[in-house]
């Protein structure tokens, strides 16, 4: 600021702090801050303005107030022609700066795929000047990308170069370059870039304005338990469970989740609640029977979605089937008196290839009756039982002084997953004296016995009567 005095010499600058300027400010981001400066030595004052936003920002001196050899002058108005003002002095007077720069935007900037249908995922890069001059390039810049995550790696760039974290993504004619990472497992992972360039003989850079983050996330159906017996004749309950996961470590339930079922023949799913929708811990049960003894395969299949992605998930759970046979031989027999007798019991499975022996089972062994257990090979772990060996069998041997009846019971509780059942076979054993007719073979042999007797004795008398014959004559 220069102050004629009209006294013929030129014009002088003020005085420092001898007068004051009011300015108003226009900034690029909308803001007009005001204030006043103070003019120094030189008749100068600096104001210093920035900006948040690209753009021109405008600084409007408004008044000028002067104190000359102790009198206050009246202000000179900046902003319009008026008093006080030199002729060649530009109303308003004003100055303007355009502040420049880019923009880097990653898209999309949040993302979900679904694992394993969509493995890849591309994320565009776009690079945008302001104003939209062509002293700021857009084409062919190099923009420099760092990626962390311990499930994917960088596999492609639309122009550039890569390594699995990082990559050089060089720009089209539109300011744009795509950067495509695959994931090998549910995970995360997060993409940032910074574009750095001179402005101004001043290297600036240029972040992201957000990073990009990228989730794969995946299903699990489970079918639990994955294998299981039961005894013929008894249904069993599946339960289905359906959980999501975004990290491949912490799986969360599904509510509502509808998977289907199926059993594989001769099964069949009676009462189930799959159809109407997995509860608040992702599970829902199937119940199934069989006619007939094997193993069967309960499938479950849920359709995950995520987006437009949807893939199938099965879980399968395995069941079989087991009858038990128990069998006494003989189941009757007649013995003499004191002549030991020998039961044989066999016990047997079938797992849906028909009945076969089975080892290692513990048979009780009770008796009633005339007479009493002698022996039993092999002996079970506690006293009047036994286990079968390899050929699926034990044997029993009782003994009777007494004439009479010995009824044995053998039984085995066979188990299966949750079902149990008790099997049971009698028998019976009958002893009978030398006098008293016997059947079986044991009686065979005492009407031989008897024939014999009776054949000897009529052969006696013929001779004793054939002597006397002689005699008399």
């Amino acid at each position: 600021v220069m102050i004629d005095v009209g006294q013929g010499l030129f014009a002088l600058p003020i005085p420092p702090d001898s007068g004051t300027v009011d300015w108003t400010f226009a900034a690029p981001d909308g803001s007009n801050p005001t204030g006043t400066c103070t003019l120094e030595a030189g008749g100068t004052c600096t104001i210093t303005q920035n900006s948040t936003a690209f753009g021109e920002g405008t600084l409007t001196a408004t008044s000028l107030s002067v104190t000359h050899d102790g009198t206050d002058l009246p202000p000179v108005d900046l902003a319009a022609a008026g008093p006080g003002q030199s002729p060649d002095l530009t109303i308003p007077v004003e100055a303007t700066k355009t502040w420049v720069g880019y923009e880097l935007t990653l898209d999309p900037p949040t993302a979900t795929n679904l694992w394993p249908t969509e493995p890849d995922h591309v994320v565009t890069l776009t690079l945008d000047r302001f104003p939209d001059v062509d002293a700021l390039p857009i084409d062919g810049q190099d923009i420099d990308v760092t990626m962390a995550s311990s499930v994917a790696t960088i596999t492609a760039v639309s122009d550039g170069t890569f390594s699995p974290d990082t990559a050089t993504c060089t720009t089209d004619a539109s300011g744009t370059c795509q950067v495509t990472i695959t994931s090998t497992g549910p995970g995360t992972a997060t993409v940032s870039a910074v574009y750095t360039t001179d402005i101004g003989n001043v290297e600036v850079a240029f972040p992201g304005l957000d990073d990009a983050e990228k989730t794969w996330r995946t299903f699990k159906v489970t079918v639990a338990p994955a294998t299981a017996e039961n005894l013929l004749g008894t249904p069993h309950t599946f339960t289905v469970t359906v959980e999501e996961t975004d990290d491949g470590v912490t799986w969360t339930p599904v509510s509502g989740a509808t998977p289907t079922t199926a059993v594989t023949a001769p099964s069949a799913i009676g009462n189930e609640t799959c159809g109407a929708g997995t509860d608040v811990a992702g599970e829902c049960t199937v119940e199934v029977t069989s006619p007939t003894t094997g193993t069967v395969t309960m499938t479950a299949t849920y359709t995950g979605v995520v987006g437009e992605s949807s893939s199938e998930f099965t879980g399968e759970g395995d069941k079989t089937w087991l009858d038990y046979r128990l069998t006494v031989d003989p189941r009757e027999a007649t013995n003499r008196l004191n002549q030991p007798h020998t039961f044989v019991a066999t016990l047997e499975v079938d797992s849906g290839d028909g009945f076969g022996p089975t080892s290692g089972g513990v048979l009780r062994v009770d008796t009633t009756g005339k007479g009493a257990v002698v022996t039993i090979d092999p002996a079970g772990p506690a006293n009047n039982t036994c286990v079968t060996d390899g050929s699926g069998t034990c044997r029993i041997t009782v003994n009777s002084p007494t004439d009479g009846t010995l009824t044995i019971t053998v039984s085995y509780d066979a188990v299966a997953g949750d079902t149990s059942r008790t099997l049971t076979f009698t028998a019976q054993k009958s002893w009978v004296g030398s006098a008293i007719p016997a059947t079986g073979s044991d009686s065979k042999l005492l009407v031989q016995i008897a024939t014999g007797i009776l054949a000897a004795g009529v052969l006696l008398l013929l001779l004793a009567k054939r002597r006397r014959n002689r005699a008399v004559s």
